[in-house]
C-alpha cells in the first residue's frame, strides 16, 4: 500500500483522556502519533480533522495540513 498509514483521529484519542490526562501526556499521545506518521518521512502530514491538525501541529515534526487545502493548492499549481 504505497506508503499511507491509517491512524485513528488522534484527538479521539486525547479528548477520551481528558479529565484524567495531563498536557504532557497529552503532548506525548501527538508525539507518539507522529513519529509514527512520520517514520516514512513524508513531506506533509495530512489530516481531514481540524482539531488532528491543530494537535498534530504542536509537535513540530513535520508539516501539517488539512486534505482540503492540499486538493486547494494542487488545483491551482
Amino acid at each position: 500500500r504505497s506508503g499511507f498509514l491509517h491512524h485513528s483521529c488522534i484527538s479521539v484519542l486525547i479528548m477520551f483522556d481528558m479529565d484524567e490526562g495531563s498536557s504532557a501526556d497529552k503532548a506525548r499521545i501527538a508525539e507518539q502519533a507522529m513519529c509514527s506518521l512520520t517514520a516514512n518521512h513524508p513531506d506533509v502530514v495530512a489530516t481531514a480533522c481540524p482539531l488532528c491538525k491543530k494537535t498534530l501541529a504542536r509537535t513540530q515534526m513535520a508539516p501539517v495540513a488539512d486534505v482540503a487545502e492540499l486538493v486547494a493548492k494542487a488545483m491551482i499549481d
